[in-house]
């Protein structure tokens, strides 16, 4: 797939749950936007905020409306597509960490990573090794830096949040993106500077036009 692909989502034409969620689904097979697999990520993905939100509310009892596809959907499917979204998000915020070195280079801030001689994904895949539980840089670069080049300003956006806010002690994951607003907008906004930063460096390792583009309207 090539670039400008563009997703424009708006809070008031969507609900949280299905913004986060169509982000988690690019994010998962960036590779294959567009195709069932995808579509079939994101309605399990709205299946499990609606039980998110009912279980953080059990005693909540205000009508909602919502899709039939959520509710109804069969709950093994649901818990086994979040299982698969939440591996390939683990693997596009190692991803993210790698490009986090190397857009400070672009953005001209030249500290290197410990241990990091020179700044290259191959350098950076062997930083990344113990975070993507591999032994070998070749396979990071293949299993990990590969598969999320089309996302990588959103998978930097994430990571980078996502510093931020363990710093006070809360985690990010699959139920940052589904029920919490404010992170989701935090990400795209960022993800889009970071685009920017991408298009006026052409020493960065992934072209703008290569990548997917996330706007909030």
């Amino acid at each position: 797939m090539g670039g400008f692909m563009q997703f424009n989502l708006s809070f008031e034409r969507s609900e949280v749950y299905e913004y986060g969620a169509a982000l988690l689904a690019v994010l998962a097979c960036a590779r294959e936007v567009g195709e069932d697999r995808c579509l079939q990520l994101h309605l399990s993905l709205c299946g499990k905020a609606l039980r998110l939100k009912h279980w953080a509310s059990p005693d909540d009892w205000t009508p909602i409306v919502v899709k039939p596809q959520y509710v109804f959907r069969d709950r093994k499917t649901i818990e086994r597509d979040v299982a698969y979204v939440a591996k390939r998000l683990s693997e596009r915020m190692v991803a993210g960490h790698m490009a986090i070195a190397l857009f400070k280079k672009a953005i001209g801030l030249q500290t290197l990573p410990k241990g990091i001689q020179r700044l290259s994904v191959n350098q950076m895949a062997e930083f990344v090794l113990d975070d993507a539980e591999q032994a070998d840089a070749s396979n990071v670069k293949r299993r990990i830096w590969a598969p999320s080049r089309l996302v990588i300003h959103l998978a930097a956006a994430a990571a980078i949040i996502g510093q931020q806010r363990s710093q006070s002690g809360q985690l990010i994951g699959v139920e940052s993106f589904l029920i919490d607003r404010a992170f989701i907008e935090e990400v795209v906004r960022l993800a889009e500077e970071l685009e920017a930063i991408i298009a006026k460096y052409p020493k960065f390792p992934v072209k703008p036009d290569q990548l997917i583009r996330f706007r909030l309207s």
